[in-house]
């Protein structure tokens, strides 16, 4: 399976140019690239590739800020920057190489081999415990894949699961307990007594106050504090 790279980098010509050298990189696919550190913030949030190359120097966020802004997440980063005096930060940083511009493909090649390397050795712990948490419920302890979550509703002193394959848990707890195990899967609380997997959204509806339409049907409100949230995560 292809490695999934995101490119971030506020310049489209750099962007543009490092796109064209991984044309020429065996086994690696380009999702997405972003000229805004804050939109790809949001959408690695929720869509973490196994590869992020991005630049340091940047308006608003630069990429040490991005990715200390970011939880730990199972992918491998690569900064592309002008300065070599930003090397040792980048390891501090928790970057697993750094490419200087203008880019040779010798250097980026090196840098892909040791993110190959690094993703090979997560492998292995993300064929068994792959996006998996666990929840409370009467009877034990219940071990689930966060991506079969569509939804959570608070119901008392519990909270409703509603799945991918139609079924529904009840888990002991009320939302704002599973709100920070969730929220590094790209989880969404949209209401006091709701939260959404965004990856199953289908539809924002602007009457009543706004609400979301997932993909098996339901409809979930958006509170008024979470509106501005919503619209400026996931756009309008």
């Amino acid at each position: 399976m292809n490695l999934q790279c995101i490119l971030v980098d506020d310049e489209p010509n750099n962007i543009e140019s490092l796109s064209l050298l991984l044309e020429h990189v065996p086994g690696i696919d380009v999702l997405h690239c972003f000229t805004s550190p804050e939109e790809a913030y949001h959408h690695i949030l929720r869509n973490p590739p196994n590869i992020l190359f991005l630049d340091v120097e940047m308006p608003g966020m630069n990429g040490f800020e991005l990715l200390e802004r970011l939880p730990d997440l199972p992918m491998s980063v690569i900064f592309v920057t002008a300065y070599s005096d930003f090397a040792v930060k980048a390891f501090r940083a928790k970057a697993i190489d750094y490419v200087l511009k203008p880019i040779l493909f010798s250097d980026l090649k090196s840098a892909i081999d040791k993110a190959k390397e690094q993703q090979a050795q997560r492998e292995p712990q993300k064929v068994i415990t792959e996006d998996r948490i666990s929840l409370p419920t009467e009877k034990g302890i219940a071990f689930i894949q966060a991506a079969m979550i569509l939804r959570l509703h608070e119901a008392g002193a519990h909270t409703e699961l509603f799945l991918l394959n139609g079924n529904k848990m009840l888990v002991s707890g009320n939302l704002g307990e599973f709100e920070t195990t969730l929220e590094p899967h790209g989880f969404f609380r949209c209401h006091s007594s709701h939260m959404i997997n965004p990856r199953y959204l289908t539809r924002y509806l602007k009457e009543d106050g706004g609400s979301l339409v997932m993909s098996d049907g339901s409809t979930v409100p958006v509170s008024r504090r979470k509106k501005d949230d919503f619209l400026n995560l996931f756009g309008s």
